[in-house]
């Protein structure tokens, strides 16, 4: 169902979310749900085979604006972050300027607009000069999903060290906190989807303030037409790499804003004191991490061995010779 805002009102809904996560699942639900997107989109291909709704054109040029800081998106701020006010810098204004008329012409078009793109999880300062300009009302949508799919489908995708793939989970999902706080509208989780589609897409349609007024027979239908049983995913498991990851998805999968926050205030605080010897104390703490876990794994192990084994009778215990 496809309704407008009402005239002279121009909305964004900004899908943020780390790569794999699930964010073309929740644009395509938008989609259904009558936020319009942009013409250019992604094709699908074999990794995405119902497609990413993804605007090209946004995606390649904030793409050349972390590539002009010398940084890939798969590259950990923690090992070069951006420099101070990078989004004020002449080098990136002729890229900005670009996103400005290509947006403008979008919200021309549809006033209730909406896109993806995870690179935009750290080019939200630079978002945040561009929506006055645009006249515009911001929507955040924080999307996210259980740290080791995340990282299992980019090691699957491109061969991603795992505790890499770890921490810039954490990255991007602590500078999309840090940067919009409690600007956030809705946390939607990729398995939601899959276990209570209708809750979370009643959900979504409240928190975010989309115009659709279906009943749940057709949200329900409407959904059942998006989420595709081969989406669905087995319970990945809960070992994480590194100490933030755990307390920080638990927070999310729970909705809790304020936990959340607080986490990324911390680990932003760890970042900045460790910048310099990020990747080699992440590894050193994944070691740790994974040396620990193995311990209470064998002492869990023990303990169930202790409890199931049968008293030796005091008969059978031979007495020590002297």
């Amino acid at each position: 169902m496809n309704q407008s805002e009402p005239p002279g009102k121009r909305r964004i809904i900004f899908v943020l979310g780390m790569h794999r996560s699930g964010t073309s699942l929740t644009t395509n639900v938008l989609s259904e749900l009558g936020v319009a997107l942009s013409d250019d989109l992604m094709p699908a291909t074999h990794e995405n085979a119902r497609g990413y709704f993804e605007s090209q054109t946004i995606s390649f040029l904030q793409d050349r604006i972390l590539a002009a800081f010398g940084i890939a998106w798969d590259t950990p701020m923690s090992m070069r972050a951006l420099p101070p006010e990078w989004w004020k810098s002449p080098s990136i204004a002729p890229l900005r300027a670009q996103i400005v008329a290509f947006v403008n012409a979008e919200l021309d078009k549809h006033p209730l607009w909406g896109f993806k793109d995870p690179r935009t999880m750290r080019m939200l300062p630079m978002w945040d000069t561009i929506i006055p300009e645009l006249n515009a009302e911001p929507t955040y949508l924080l999307v996210t999903r259980h740290p080791n799919e995340v990282a299992g489908s980019l090691h699957a995708r491109g061969k991603l060290d795992p505790v890499i793939a770890e921490l810039l989970w954490l990255e991007h999902n602590v500078d999309t906190l840090l940067a919009c706080r409690e600007r956030i509208a809705a946390i939607v989780d990729y398995q939601e989807w899959m276990n209570r589609p209708l809750e979370q897409g009643r959900y979504m349609i409240d928190r975010a303030g989309i115009p659709y007024s279906g009943t749940d027979e057709e949200l329900t239908a409407l959904l059942a037409r998006v989420v595709a049983p081969e989406l669905r995913h087995h319970a990945p498991s809960n070992a994480f790499h590194l100490p933030f990851t755990g307390p920080l998805y638990d927070a999310l999968l729970r909705r809790d804003l304020a936990a959340a926050l607080s986490l990324a205030d911390l680990f932003n605080i760890s970042r900045t004191l460790t910048s310099a010897v990020a990747v080699p104390m992440y590894r050193k703490l994944a070691e740790l991490t994974k040396v620990a876990n193995q311990r209470g794994a064998r002492i869990a192990e023990l303990e169930a061995q202790i409890k199931t084994s049968q008293p030796v009778p005091s008969a059978s215990i031979a007495e020590p010779k002297l």
